[in-house]
């Protein structure tokens, strides 16, 4: 979503105007006071700052929440990657474990 020249307000800095976009920042020009700060976008607008269009607050509102979703869907993939990866590194010391075993107990038969 586009929102370059779209008023915003900020907790802490205020009123602003997003200057510029890119895809995962925006830089936004407040009161001479605070002057240009970047921001990561969406993010910025789940707790910090807000659109004075509710519209676009309400659209912005919908890509930070997909956005949410989708990382949490990455994490969880990878939790269960880790999680696999971990099952099979106990798997194959135990087969270790068990080949040495055998190992050592054939040159034990074979000693006597």
């Amino acid at each position: 979503m586009k929102i370059i020249n779209k008023k915003v307000q900020h907790i802490v800095f205020g009123e602003g105007k997003v200057v510029s976009q890119e895809t995962e920042r925006i830089t936004v020009q407040f009161s001479e006071q605070y002057g240009v700060k970047r921001f990561i976008y969406p993010d910025v607008f789940g707790k910090y700052m807000k659109l004075t269009n509710a519209d676009l607050e309400t659209a912005v509102g919908e890509e930070l929440l997909s956005k949410l979703v989708q990382m949490k869907e990455e994490k969880e993939k990878k939790e269960q990657i880790y999680e696999e990866n971990k099952a099979s590194e106990k798997l194959k010391l135990e087969t270790e474990k068990k080949s040495a075993a055998k190992k050592s107990t054939a040159k034990k038969s074979k000693a006597k």
